[in-house]
């Protein structure tokens, strides 16, 4: 799930958020008047008018009701909420409750290039392309990223003979979690 669905999803619950107080509000309004009502039919006979009205009224108290609770069951259950991550280097992502959105490869801004983005960016494998691309216009251009580890620089734990190859990456969504933040230097402790 990328950043604008996940914007558009957010948007949409604040919407229905709204839609919930407006007619809880209303709901509250309907009470009160069916609560001066039951005085007022203590007080004197009403008419057969006022019957009908207040018919009408508890009516339209249920069909609120009956909204609020469908706008609660179309809300997405917890279980379908969660954290995005990337994860560098792998095709998949793992762990209990933790699908794969895609995958692709890394890629960024070329080294010797000034002005290119400071954090690289996992592409998909499949892109879609808005326009074709004319010819001697000025791009902001992406490269993939190539692993640059050779025999004699190979790392422990570094399988060898990945030097020049692509970096791969994953895009994840672990369901049920909540994100978090590593800040150096900090000690926080904030809910």
């Amino acid at each position: 799930m990328g950043y604008l669905q996940v914007f558009t999803n957010a948007i949409v619950v604040a919407l229905m958020a709204m839609y919930v107080y407006e007619n809880q509000r209303r709901n509250g309004d309907v009470s009160a008047r069916l609560d001066r009502i039951e005085k007022e039919l203590d007080l004197e006979i009403f008419s057969e008018t006022d019957i009908r009205k207040l018919v009408e009224i508890e009516d339209q108290q249920i069909a609120v009701t009956r909204k609020i609770a469908e706008i609660e069951n179309q809300q997405p259950k917890n279980s379908d909420k969660g954290v995005t991550y990337i994860r560098w280097g792998k095709t998949q992502c793992d762990g209990h409750s933790t699908e794969t959105i895609y995958s692709g490869q890394v890629g960024g801004g070329h080294y010797s290039h000034s002005g290119a983005s400071v954090n690289y960016i996992c592409l998909p494998n499949n892109p879609h392309v808005a326009q074709p691309l004319k010819l001697h216009d000025n791009y902001a251009y992406l490269y993939g990223a190539e692993y640059q580890i050779f025999d004699f620089n190979q790392p422990q734990g570094i399988r060898s003979a990945i030097g020049d190859h692509d970096v791969a990456c994953a895009a994840c969504l672990a369901k049920g979690k909540i994100s978090s933040i590593i800040i150096p230097g900090k000690i926080l402790n904030h809910r």
